[in-house]
């Protein structure tokens, strides 16, 4: 019984010590993939908009915690706008997600290229610079898209 007790003592050692450095690692995994995802569609839609040779859009929403790539795939150009890839929705309700557009804290932004792979301003574009931030806890990753369309992991 001694043994047993001293194995168990041991083992909430162990996990004491390395509980904390296990957390820690899975936040900065959360942070970091969400911010690869979120470049990845930004780079999708950027080339949607050169190979259809219209306007993409890169939505984002940081209330639902959602962003996704639309793209009017249709053959008159109806407006009717088609969903690029799966629309992607951060699965950690401890991720957080902030939006800054021009400088500014927003909610939502529509992020548009153009055929040539720039950023436009057509309506209902919004212009400057958007940036989304990823945190959990003191973990953070960031993304920019610049006011030219560059997309800054």
């Amino acid at each position: 019984m001694l043994e047993l007790m001293t194995v168990v003592v041991m083992f909430g050692f162990m996990t004491a010590i390395a509980g904390p450095k296990l957390y820690s690692g899975y936040a900065a995994v959360s942070t970091r993939t969400a911010a690869d995802r979120l470049a990845r569609v930004a780079e999708m839609a950027r080339i949607s908009a050169i190979r259809y040779g219209r306007d993409a859009q890169l939505k984002v929403d940081t209330t639902t915690k959602r962003f996704w790539a639309q793209i009017d795939t249709t053959v008159g150009m109806t407006g009717v706008m088609d969903t690029i890839g799966p629309v992607q929705t951060l699965p950690s309700s401890r991720t957080g997600m902030r939006l800054t557009l021009a400088g500014s804290a927003a909610p939502t932004a529509i992020v548009c290229f153009d055929i040539r792979g720039i950023r436009s301003t057509r309506t209902p574009c919004q212009s400057g610079a958007a940036v989304v931030v990823f945190s959990v806890d003191d973990h953070v990753d960031t993304v920019r898209v610049t006011s030219m369309g560059k997309v800054i992991r």
